[in-house]
């Protein structure tokens, strides 16, 4: 760190991680986890995947570009409140996700080839919600879960471009719900 960046406090909380050779990039969808850090958890546990992209970028948002995915934290807990996949280039990443997925014990195949019947069938259940953009043709299949929400975002040919697990769910607000077209009310508590 130079000396200007510590007298400015330049630096976000992947500053000083030290990248673990060979750490696995996993999402385990049943935990709701990546490379075994559940969303809410503290953010530290990510500390093996290096340094952020810009170390000295100070929101809450960590940029993995290499990796194809991105942390977003709060910082006043230093907890992760979720995180984004790219499966395309052209969804904010330098290269597509190349990590495992699992689920229900097992490993799974997500890609940007995966439809959204594909994934109907991969994860056994139907969505909570689903939400077409008119204007771009744009799907966002949203899945709810307790300790969880994911966000599939398919692009108008019907491929996997991103998924975003978080672990505030954005169809918990009753504003949220009805911007997305969902009439279904909120039944995972408050």
């Amino acid at each position: 760190m130079s000396l200007l960046d510590l007298l400015l406090n330049r630096k976000n909380v992947t500053y000083d991680w030290v990248k673990r050779p060979g750490l696995p990039l996993v999402v385990d969808l049943d935990r709701h986890s990546l490379c075994g850090v559940a969303v809410g958890a503290a953010i530290a546990g990510l500390a093996g995947l290096g340094p952020a992209d810009d170390r000295r970028h100070q929101g809450a948002v960590l940029g993995y570009g290499r990796g194809g995915f991105y942390l977003t934290y709060d910082r006043r807990l230093a907890t992760l409140t979720g995180f984004v996949l790219g499966l395309t280039t052209g969804s904010g990443a330098a290269r597509p996700y190349a990590g495992t997925w699992r689920w229900r014990g097992r490993e799974v195949m997500l890609s940007a080839s995966t439809s959204p019947q594909r994934l109907t069938e991969l994860l056994g259940e139907e969505p909570f919600h689903d939400f077409r953009d008119e204007v771009t043709g744009e799907l966002v299949r949203f899945y709810e879960h307790p300790a969880a929400e994911w966000q599939f975002v398919f692009d108008a040919q019907s491929h996997l471009t991103s998924v975003e697990i978080l672990k505030d769910a954005e169809l918990k607000d009753p504003a949220s719900r009805a911007s997305y077209g969902c009439s279904k009310p909120w039944a995972l508590g408050t």
